[in-house]
């Protein structure tokens, strides 16, 4: 067990109008865990993600990355986060090629090197500079990113 947990809520709570979404929740992960987030709909999930990202700040309480809260340093966490909400993020108008670098470039400066390679891997190799639009359904990512 480590020391530091990778991720903690503590006694986080958010409303969304006037509605109460969540209240004093806690949460810790540690490092390779993961958590599966499930309700009905409307219930909060995509609004704690996005809590969690720091996309939405909570009403109370604090979200922390290695024992740090994230507003401390929030560029340090956006460097090491990755999130996939339920539009996949795959820009039409550019290439394969053009999509993955702009992903690549999101959390820090990174060569380009290994995109064509990762391309070819995933069987995307062929489309490397076909604008998105064209790829057919099976060469998109599925509905929330997964």
């Amino acid at each position: 067990m480590n020391a530091i947990p990778g991720l903690q809520a503590r006694d986080v709570s958010t409303t969304r109008g006037d509605r109460l979404l969540f209240n004093s929740l806690w949460l810790e992960l540690e490092p390779g865990q993961a958590l599966q987030i499930h309700g009905p709909n409307g219930s909060g999930k995509t609004t704690l993600l996005r809590v969690l990202c720091t996309l939405t700040p909570p009403d109370t309480g604090s979200i922390h990355w290695r024992g740090r809260d994230v507003l401390a340093d929030r560029s340090d966490y956006l460097r090491e986060l990755a999130y996939v909400g339920h539009a996949h993020g795959i820009k039409d108008e550019l290439t394969a090629l053009e999509n993955l670098r702009i992903s690549r470039r999101l959390g820090q400066p990174a060569p380009d090197t290994g995109l064509r390679d990762a391309l070819s891997r995933t069987g995307l190799g062929e489309l490397a500079h076909e604008p998105a639009r064209h790829f057919s359904a099976g060469a998109r990512p599925p509905p929330g990113g997964g």
